[in-house]
C-alpha cells in the first residue's frame, strides 16, 4: 500500500483499484463506488480522502 500511495502522489493518473476492505478504500481513493445486487450496480458513491 505504501508504494501505490507514493506513486499515486507522484504522478498524475487515473487508477481503478478493487478492494473488500472499506477502510482501504478511504485511505487509498478520492471517490469510493460500491456494487451490489445482481446483476451488479452502483449502491453507494461517496468522497475517500480529501
Amino acid at each position: 500500500m505504501a508504494l501505490f500511495i507514493t506513486l499515486r502522489d507522484a504522478r498524475d493518473v487515473a487508477t481503478i483499484l478493487a478492494t473488500d476492505i472499506e477502510a482501504e478504500a478511504r485511505k487509498l481513493a478520492n471517490r469510493i463506488v460500491t456494487l451490489g445486487g445482481q446483476p451488479a450496480q452502483i449502491t453507494v458513491a461517496k468522497a475517500g480522502r480529501t
